[in-house]
């Protein structure tokens, strides 16, 4: 699990834009090493990055929007694109995207979303969305009142789902019912 227990974090459609999100959260007072960026493989930022090549001429040349991207990412605390790249520039989240969980999970990626300290359910219902067409952005705070402003910005960028990791029952954290993503059957 992550060293602080005040996080907050969103899921959002994959049409998102995250440079957008990271900069209103920038802009609310949280670090770009306090981010954790999980994208869907398919996620156009995935294409890019498995696009992104650099050869000897590229280095000659300008800076590319490949390689804009690529620096840009990296500033986060950590990116996690399954299949595709795997970014750490915080140890909190490197300890916590690396580390066993005790429950038996389904997938690799709800592992991942225990370590950061969402419940086995959650992570399951999250790593599901992430899977075919989500976005999360999971954001370590200084403290709950951090946490509940974050989550204000993240419901504000366009979160269907948006939730303090503290809260301890999942439905509290929900913007509206009525955007909140549903389980395939």
């Amino acid at each position: 699990m992550i060293l602080s227990q005040a996080a907050a974090y969103g899921i959002y459609p994959m049409e998102a834009s995250v440079q957008e999100i990271v900069a209103s959260l920038h802009d609310a007072g949280c670090f770009a090493e306090d981010l954790c960026l999980l994208l869907t493989p398919s996620h156009p930022i995935a294409q890019a990055v498995r696009d992104a090549k650099i050869s000897p001429a590229s280095l000659n040349s300008d800076v590319t929007p490949a390689s804009d991207l690529l620096q840009w990412l990296s500033r986060l605390g950590a990116v996690v694109i399954p299949g595709v790249a795997f970014f750490v520039g915080s140890r909190a989240f490197l300890r916590a995207v690396l580390a066993p969980c005790p429950a038996s999970s389904g997938s690799a990626s709800a592992e991942r979303l225990m370590g950061l300290g969402l419940s086995e359910s959650e992570a399951e219902r999250y790593a599901n969305r992430l899977s075919r067409d989500g976005v999360m952005i999971f954001a370590s705070c200084k403290g709950e009142a951090q946490s509940q402003w974050i989550r204000e910005v993240l419901r504000n960028t366009g979160a269907d789902e948006a939730c303090c990791l503290q809260e301890a029952i999942p439905p509290a954290c929900l913007d509206a019912p009525e955007k909140a993503f549903q389980m395939s059957a």
